[in-house]
């Protein structure tokens, strides 16, 4: 099983219930690296397409294998200037599903034009507060979802708090 960097459950390392939590990925977690992986191949695949059949026809070239067949020339000359319409369908595939989420009964088609029309990007919904400086309290301390999540993460290592490094004994 998957565990990283974070101990494993049976470790003597005194974190109880936290460290059984934590060895194992979220599904939120998990979900996002799969979106990342197939985001991923697709412009894998994209470069694969954009490329290849040019490639191919350059290499014959270079062989002097006779003429280069014109299905070949024809594929190369239809897919090397492709490139960017592939980069758009992988860059908007993720907020087309969005909006066929919101608008129930909409097609792909149809809806790949209504984010196409409003800019690319706006598929409705809240913006995410993950990486935001919005305070946690409202005292005079500044303190940040972000830099508690470091603290915590720091003291889980031993350090005793964000501002000194040495280990607590």
């Amino acid at each position: 099983s998957f565990t990283g960097f974070i101990p494993s459950r049976t470790s003597n390392n005194n974190l109880g219930p936290l460290a059984a939590r934590l060895s194992r990925p979220s599904r939120g977690t998990m979900r996002m690296l799969r979106e990342i992986l197939t985001r991923a191949t697709a412009f894998i695949i994209g470069y694969i397409l954009t490329y290849i059949f040019s490639l191919i026809h350059r290499m014959m070239e270079l062989q002097s294998v006779g003429s280069t067949p014109p299905a070949l020339i024809f594929l190369a000359r239809l897919f090397f200037p492709s490139q960017g319409l592939f980069n758009i369908l992988i860059y908007m595939y993720p907020h087309v599903l969005t909006y066929q989420r919101n608008h129930h009964g909409t097609s792909w088609f149809r809806a790949f034009w209504e984010v196409i029309k409003s800019g690319g990007d706006s598929d409705q919904r809240a913006p995410s507060r993950r990486f935001t400086s919005i305070p946690l309290v409202s005292s005079s301390t500044t303190r940040t979802r972000t830099s508690t999540r470091r603290l915590r993460n720091n003291q889980l290592r031993g350090y005793p708090n964000q501002r000194s490094k040495e280990p607590v004994v």
